[in-house]
């Protein structure tokens, strides 16, 4: 009981502080964590059954989501909302630094300099990194460095989905004990 109200409060001050920065996207994307997580709890038992499936849909999904927000943005040249619209500036700016060192990416951490030097004259922030790992990974270590991120989610992923298909085994084989001890 103490644990969950406690637990209950935590979140609720990390809701209020996110709702304080005004930003669309992480309200965005913790409302979708949040609905995912109690979504992957309420049916647990089904999805460890259908892990496969699920961590397939899943990586699917993400990425399917990320390329609507890229499509978006292009189609559009920005994104709805000041918060999102400023991401947009960081990642055109980060498109044009790219542009400049395509195999290689800028370097480590070499971001603020280019988004000085590439930003448009409607950006007015300036920032450190391009707030999405993806484009930071391509901008600044290049294609190799993209793919080897992708790689290391693909070994997580494998890693999630053993540690799932493992526990549906285990659920299953409990299951049948029980089933057969009631026979």
């Amino acid at each position: 009981g103490v644990a969950l109200w406690g637990g209950g409060l935590a979140w609720a001050a990390l809701g209020y502080g996110l709702w304080l920065t005004g930003s669309n996207g992480a309200m965005i994307a913790a409302l979708a964590a949040a609905l995912t997580a109690g979504v992957l709890y309420a049916f647990r038992a089904r999805c460890a059954a259908h892990a496969r499936r699920w961590a397939t849909t899943g990586v699917a999904l993400y990425f399917v989501v990320m390329a609507g927000v890229a499509l978006l943005g292009m189609s559009r040249g920005t994104l709805p909302g000041s918060s999102l619209a400023f991401r947009w500036e960081y990642w055109s700016a980060a498109m044009r630094a790219w542009e400049t060192a395509p195999w290689t990416g800028i370097g480590r951490e070499n971001f603020q300099d280019a988004d000085c030097q590439f930003k448009s004259a409607a950006a007015v922030e300036e920032v450190r990194d391009p707030h999405n790992l993806w484009v930071s990974l391509l901008v600044e270590t290049g294609p190799a460095g993209l793919l080897g991120g992708l790689f290391l989610l693909g070994i997580w992923a494998v890693a999630a989905l053993r540690s799932m298909l493992e526990a549906s085994a285990d659920t299953r084989q409990e299951e049948f004990r029980g089933a057969w001890l009631l026979a």
